[in-house]
């Protein structure tokens, strides 16, 4: 059996960053930054580096309504992974290290102005440990996003 390889999930496309979560809030002003902008029931194409033969599943949210110097994602719409025939992706399909491409779907009905996409990563690591035991570790990369509407 092969040793899983412990390398860090990471959403390359559109640039990412850390999730604000309750108890540490910053935010800083975007309204300068453009955000990218996409179109309510579109197909959107992330680019991410995932590590090969691990143990776990992975999800995105779309997080509608985020109000500054607040924590994101208290409302969490779960998106569709195309391909995957779900919201949920298995972490343990990936044949090896490197760069994917992940669609996914945006719903027809959801659309913001200013709204976080939320990639959660939640990866099992049960080698070495007793019969079942396992440890467990989550991990959340956001990514400010614009949904709009076809007559927008």
């Amino acid at each position: 059996m092969e040793a899983c390889l412990t390398g860090a999930q990471v959403l390359l496309s559109p640039p990412s960053r850390a999730c604000r979560e309750l108890g540490f809030v910053q935010m800083e002003d975007d309204d300068e930054m453009p955000l990218p902008e996409y179109t309510a029931g579109q197909v959107m194409r992330l680019r991410a580096e995932l590590g090969g033969q691990m143990e776990g599943v992975f999800q995105f949210y779309l997080c509608p309504g985020v109000e500054k110097g607040r924590q994101e994602c208290l409302v969490r719409v779960p998106l569709e992974i195309g391909g995957s025939s779900g919201t949920v992706f298995n972490l343990s399909v990936v044949p090896k290290p490197g760069r994917y491409t992940i669609p996914v779907h945006l719903p027809d009905d959801v659309t913001c102005h200013h709204c976080t996409l939320m990639w959660e990563v939640v990866r099992e690591d049960c080698e070495g440990k007793m019969e079942g035991t396992c440890l467990f570790s989550r991990t959340t990369t956001c990514v400010d996003i614009t949904v709009t509407s076809d007559s927008e």
